[in-house]
């Protein structure tokens, strides 16, 4: 198991149930420890105990993500970044452009305009937000599909195999 954060990006969440469930091991400097998740590229959405003076402790999970699921993690990772990143610039936008129409003077008629547009683009981003996690779903779906019919033709097939040899 890897027990380093440092590869990839490094990065990790504490969020309020991670914080209800925390409270781990104490660090070598007697401080407590909060339950965190790593959101790094060797080791995406695996928890672990953090000291906020030392960072990393130890691991909370047993074992970490390997295969299709560290792919998706890493992949749903990405795409949530992406989105951020497009929120930020088009709220760098929207004030960029507001401050625009406040020095040009022509707030009251062109600011609602410029709302709208904003409020069109949000709406956009949320549906491309939903379209896209629908669609992570459905892949999901067809992985969990694909694994178990092969399951199932490798069962029949051995169940047959048996039973011609007797």
């Amino acid at each position: 198991m890897d027990n380093s954060l440092s590869s990839g990006s490094s990065s990790s969440t504490t969020n309020k149930l991670d914080r209800v469930l925390g409270d781990g091991p104490m660090c070598h400097c007697s401080r407590g420890t909060k339950l965190t998740k790593s959101w790094t590229d060797a080791n995406p959405g695996r928890r672990f105990f953090r000291c906020e003076a030392h960072g990393f402790i130890s691991w909370a999970d047993r074992e970490e993500a390997s295969g299709w699921q560290k792919v998706s993690l890493i992949e749903a990772r990405d795409q949530i970044r992406r989105c951020n990143g497009e929120i930020s610039r088009l709220k760098a936008s929207i004030t960029e452009l507001n401050r625009g129409l406040f020095v040009a003077g022509d707030v009251s008629h062109t600011t609602s305009a410029v709302s709208q547009e904003g409020i069109d683009k949000e709406h956009e981003f949320n549906r491309l937000r939903e379209e896209s996690l629908k669609s992570t779903e459905r892949e999901k779906m067809y992985r969990q599909f694909l694994v178990l019919s092969w399951g199932g033709f490798f069962i029949v097939t051995a169940i047959i195999i048996t039973a011609m040899k007797h």
